[in-house]
């Protein structure tokens, strides 16, 4: 990846997580849903698809009021500020992410306005799984277990094989 790829896509995160602290001025909870697209083009059609089904999906489980939803160097991402406990708000998002069949494909982020970014340990779960071993995916990450390509791959594959069945639970 080049370094204006890089720097760019740094900057685009920093400009989300402003975004997100500006908004915990006025809300208990936000909720953020993050595409798990790899590489640097992470914008295209088969995360557009994983994103706009994630929303809907997002719309059915959450009471919703305003979703704010960007493009961005960082990808499609999609911000969700709520006044609801962030506790229960942090356990949906865990079962979306672990039972929806693109849940593996996303992250969905809770904050909370007093305590900050809540962890899925904080609920005794599991780390989330890499895409394609089933390992840690912190540890396949951190240890470039899988080249970007072979990420990609997976990724576009299984947009490709589960679009039909987007609104299944699977466990």
């Amino acid at each position: 990846m080049k370094n204006e790829n890089i720097n760019e896509i740094l900057s685009a995160r920093e400009e989300k997580h402003q975004q997100i602290f500006n908004l915990l001025n006025d809300y208990k909870t936000v909720v953020v849903l993050s595409i798990n697209y790899p590489g640097p083009n992470k914008c295209n059609d088969y995360s557009k698809e994983v994103f706009v089904s994630a929303i809907d999906k997002i719309k059915k489980e959450f009471t919703v009021d305003k979703i704010i939803q960007k493009e961005s160097y960082a990808g499609y991402y999609a911000i969700i500020p709520s006044n609801e406990n962030s506790g229960l708000l942090k356990l949906k998002a865990i079962q979306i992410e672990d039972e929806w069949v693109y849940g593996r494909l996303i992250d969905l982020d809770v904050y909370d306005q007093q305590m900050g970014l809540l962890s899925r340990n904080s609920f005794h779960k599991e780390n989330r799984k890499c895409f394609i071993c089933n390992l840690d995916a912190k540890i396949c990450g951190r240890n470039r277990t899988h080249t970007v390509d072979e990420l990609i791959d997976f990724f576009e594959n299984y947009v490709i094989k589960n679009k039909e069945r987007k609104w299944k639970i699977v466990k």
